[in-house]
């Protein structure tokens, strides 16, 4: 863990030695961004559609440039503020 960034490092390969890498950047406690050792990166947001209920992913960006859209709703008649995920959408890097 590093100044919001938390580094994953795999043991070397055998044969080739190479060791894979990720990287996770944190904002507000919360991923925001995962790197790959390529340097590939997934972006990440969220949303609080309910009041009194943490954080959700709500949209997810890969390297690719598709993009995924996550829209929740309140479970009715829980005696706890739960939610399910309502809608998902994924769209291409054309749209």
């Amino acid at each position: 863990y590093d100044d919001g960034r938390v580094v994953f490092t795999a043991p070397p390969r055998s044969g080739d030695g190479h060791r894979l890498t990720a990287v996770l950047e944190l904002q507000d406690g919360l991923v925001r961004k995962a790197t790959a050792g390529d340097g590939a990166a997934t972006l990440l947001e969220y949303g609080r559609p309910l009041a009194g209920h943490g954080p959700v992913i709500t949209k997810v960006a890969s390297p690719l440039g598709a993009v995924t859209e996550i829209a929740y709703e309140e479970i009715p008649g829980s005696p706890v503020p739960a939610l399910a995920a309502t809608r998902l959408r994924t769209l291409d890097d054309r749209g």
